[in-house]
């Protein structure tokens, strides 16, 4: 959990809406579930969150007999995809006395390491809908927290200049929500392989001479001698 999803924005009743903010950190469906009653308790909000292991899902429960009505804004929080609420869009989550998440606790972290340049490229990975245009591989997280993630890219990634110089290249790393990554100081390295190809001109025809057989790529007929 980091600074880009640890956040839950509510409103219990005919209260003004409230926002708790999680710590950062690693957290198991259990754990969590505590922490947050933790800060619940803190903050005197009448609710409380249980966590079904079978169904994989948190039940926020309000706490009060004089408090009916709870709701989970979407556009305000951004922990949905931990919690298992699907914010798409803004949508909200409602309900009179508790609330179940619809979707699965999904505590994975950050499946995906966008690698971005400034450039635009010509590769598969740079039409997703995340920086698009500009994205140099998607490095698939498949190691476990505080592992080292290796990626070779199996192919290379073209760039193509209508200008014969590059002023500056920049590299930064995205998660796959969009999120510029906080490494919090991590040491990361990448090396990058430059090839320059120089394309030749292409041959413009003058407009004021008539176009000859040879202008429109075509040889004239050999002849014989005689």
């Amino acid at each position: 959990m980091t600074t880009n999803n640890n956040r839950l924005s509510l409103k219990l009743g005919t209260a003004a809406g409230r926002e708790v903010v999680m710590t950062e950190g690693n957290y198991s469906a259990k754990d969590l579930a505590k922490h947050l009653n933790t800060l619940f308790a803190a903050d005197s909000i009448a609710l409380t969150c249980t966590y079904d292991s079978i169904s994989n899902r948190f039940t926020f429960t309000i706490t009060s007999q004089g408090i009916t009505g709870i709701i989970f804004y979407g556009m305000f929080s951004t922990c949905g995809r931990i919690l298992g609420f699907d914010f798409t869009g803004g949508s909200d989550a409602e309900g009179e006395s508790s609330i179940t998440s619809a979707l699965s606790v999904d505590l994975s972290g950050t499946r995906t390491v966008n690698v971005v340049t400034n450039l635009m490229t010509n590769n598969r990975d740079s039409f997703s809908r995340l920086n698009v245009g500009k994205t140099l591989a998607r490095v698939p997280v498949n190691v476990a927290p505080l592992q080292l993630l290796s990626y070779v890219s199996p192919s290379p990634h073209y760039v193509y200049f209508m200008h014969p110089h590059i002023d500056v290249l920049q590299v930064e790393l995205y998660d796959d929500e969009n999120n510029l990554l906080d490494l919090h100081g991590t040491h990361w390295e990448a090396n990058l392989k430059l090839n320059w190809f120089i394309r030749p001109p292409m041959h413009v025809p003058d407009p004021e001479q008539p176009l000859s057989l040879q202008h429109r790529g075509h040889q004239p007929a050999s002849r014989e001698a005689k």
